[in-house]
This record gives C-alpha cells, sequence and structure tokens, in this order.
C-alpha cells in the first residue's frame, strides 16, 4: 500500500479492479505523479545496528536491495 499523503499526493482515484478503461487511465496518470514526488523522499533511515555484522549472504541480499530503494540519507523522510 501506498502512503500518498507523506509525499503531499491525493490519495488514488480508484483501485484495482477498475471498473472502466477511463478509472485505470486515470489511476496510472495519478501513479506517474505519486511515483515523481516520492522520489524526492527516502521511506526509511538507518538508526542503529545490533549484532554481528555480516550475516548469511541471502539475508545479505534482502538488506542490499531494500537499503537501495529505500533509505537515502540525503533526502527527507516521507
Amino acid at each position: 500500500m501506498q502512503f500518498p499523503w507523506r509525499c503531499r499526493v491525493a490519495r488514488p482515484p480508484s483501485s484495482y479492479p477498475w471498473e472502466t478503461k477511463e478509472d485505470e487511465a486515470t489511476y496510472r496518470a495519478w501513479e506517474d505523479d505519486y511515483q515523481k514526488a516520492s522520489g524526492s523522499f527516502s521511506t526509511c533511515r538507518l538508526h542503529k545496528e545490533f549484532g554481528k555484522p555480516g550475516g548469511h549472504p541471502a539475508v545479505q541480499k534482502v538488506i542490499d536491495y531494500h537499503d537501495a530503494i529505500a533509505v537515502d540519507g540525503s533526502k527527507p523522510l516521507a
């Protein structure tokens, strides 16, 4: 679920499944606006690390992916 109010974007005009092609088109236009606006924000920030550094390589892949898409210390939190 997206939380558009955090980046000052109105709530989506509709949700899936769309009743008409126009509903989908309106939603897709909103989604483009949301993606542009949300790119100016970070969704989380590293506060503190606990435990030993490193760990299972598969878990580290998930952490790295998360950090790549959600953490940017130069942007304000959404």
